[in-house]
């Protein structure tokens, strides 16, 4: 059972040093079982953080551009009333609503955003849920 157990934490933790592993794995057939908790602690560890591109990618893609840092309170208030419309059981206005946030994101800022990307995920979403009709009748 622990041999198929690390096995599965070895499949998944492929990005760790090999020989991390092979020691691992020599821990596990020996059955030293507190030597295995700390191999696995410690390789865990390792991968619980982020390499230094994909790190300074995501700080890039969640920083709002200098002077724009009031704008977050605005596009937060659309973001609530949009929410708002949502819950109340709104769907139309929940959508104009969140059109709007998308819309707001994408001006202020910038299309390529983190949090543009966000909400245009989650005005697809909320387009897909049942009774919006995206022509409604006049």
């Amino acid at each position: 059972m622990l041999q198929s157990v690390v096995g599965a934490l070895l499949l998944g933790l492929s990005f760790a040093k090999a020989d991390a592993f092979s020691e691992l794995e020599s821990a596990v057939e020996a059955g030293r079982l507190d030597q295995v908790a700390e191999l696995l602690e410690r390789i865990g560890q390792s991968q619980s953080a982020l390499p230094p591109p994909l790190l300074n990618a995501l700080t890039t893609a969640r920083s709002v551009p200098p002077g724009m840092e009031d704008m977050v309170g605005a596009f937060d208030a659309l973001t609530l009333e949009a929410e708002a419309s949502f819950e109340s059981g709104n769907l139309q206005q929940g959508l104009v609503d969140q059109e709007g946030v998308v819309m707001f994101a994408s001006d202020v800022i910038g299309p390529t955003h983190l949090l543009t990307a966000m909400h245009n995920s989650v005005y697809f979403r909320n387009c897909s849920q049942p009774g919006y009709n995206p022509m409604p009748k006049p």
